[in-house]
């Protein structure tokens, strides 16, 4: 079976496409071609795919340049003869997916979307009329008959290991208080600069404190700094292993893309959720999606300086709240869910 993969603009949208596209595998002979951008974040997530890429434009970060990179694409031969020779499409969103979409239902190709978010993007609800499928991963408003609440689907990594032993590989001492800290596929400026000003003070009230930081392009100005202050730290550009990092973790400073959200849910960890400020707002609702379901908190971003400091001490003096697995089981959901509506369950 051949499928192509549209998504883009941030590892969040590739991410749950790749956790499907896993199990797919496992059930099926399966052929992938990736569509998306080149921005940092999506080449870092496509390369995980270990399939064909195909790339749409630049990085699409003005207006016009995404709108360019929404609708030439339907010029690109290679483009065109991908969506002949597949047998569906799998979709999350973004500029990216807005041509292959189209070519698929002009080429009468079903197309299947995963929709993350707690709130559905312009995309998913413009589209989902005509969608073969549209995976949901938090219940809200529906979006009609074709409608499947899934949950988010993880990657099968994303099992939670055992405290101890996610710290020893990690070398992190099993006293530690360990601070987890996402700034999301494409690191937040506005995370790393609250954190470096936070540990600090942390530390004279948890002295044995260690923080994990994924801190995206500005990984070695929030390494020199927790160093000049004496705090413990593995900070790196982007984490491949992050389930050993919340394993390990007693709480996160994160935003609150749906993947960060519903991988917080199932490790069952202490959350404080800085929401990205712009993007419609649909981080704070996905942040309210998970509180239902995990302990914590929603800081503002403007409201890092007066509020965060409080938030990030009361969940590293929270106790774990039980995990959640439901998300884990999405990926396998959506791959039976597609096999059966394109061979009847049969492999392909």
């Amino acid at each position: 079976m051949r499928i192509v993969v549209a998504g883009g603009g941030s590892g969040g949208h590739l991410i749950p496409l790749l956790a499907v596209v896993e199990r797919l595998r496992q059930r099926c002979d399966l052929d992938v071609v990736v569509v998306c951008g080149r921005r940092e974040a999506e080449m870092q997530a496509v390369r995980l795919f270990g399939a064909r890429t195909l790339h749409i434009g630049g990085d699409g970060r003005t207006r016009i340049r995404r709108l360019m990179q929404m609708f030439f694409p339907l010029l690109d031969a290679r483009l065109l003869r991908c969506v002949a020779e597949c047998s569906a499409v799998l979709t999350s969103g973004s500029y990216a997916a807005v041509a292959p979409t189209l070519a698929a239902l002009l080429m009468r190709r079903p197309v299947f979307a995963v929709e993350p978010n707690a709130v559905p993007g312009r995309f998913t609800r413009f589209f989902a009329p005509v969608f073969r499928a549209v995976f949901r991963g938090w219940s809200g408003a529906s979006l009609g008959k074709q409608e499947v609440v899934t949950g988010v689907p993880l990657r099968r990594q994303m099992v939670r290991l055992g405290r101890v032993e996610a710290r020893r590989r990690l070398g992190i001492p099993q006293g530690a208080r360990v601070l987890l800290v996402l700034g999301g596929s494409q690191g937040s400026c506005a995370l790393n600069g609250f954190a470096m000003w936070l540990a600090p003070q942390l530390l004279r009230i948890f002295p044995k404190l260690f923080v994990l930081h994924a801190a995206g392009a500005e990984f070695e100005k929030v390494r020199a700094a927790y160093r000049r202050s004496a705090v413990a730290c593995i900070v790196s550009r982007f984490c491949r292993r992050i389930w050993e990092w919340y394993s390990a973790a007693d709480a996160v400073l994160c935003r609150a893309g749906a993947s960060t959200c519903a991988e917080v849910v199932t490790f069952g960890l202490p959350v404080v959720f800085v929401p990205h400020p712009g993007a419609l707002a649909h981080q704070r609702f996905n942040a309210q999606a998970a509180l239902q379901e995990t302990k914590g908190t929603i800081v503002p971003q403007r409201r890092l300086a007066v509020d965060g400091v409080a938030a990030v001490v009361k969940a590293l003096r929270t106790r774990k709240p039980k995990p959640c697995s439901r998300h884990l089981k999405a990926a396998a959901t959506i791959a039976e869910k597609m096999m059966g509506t394109l061979y009847g369950g049969v492999a392909a």
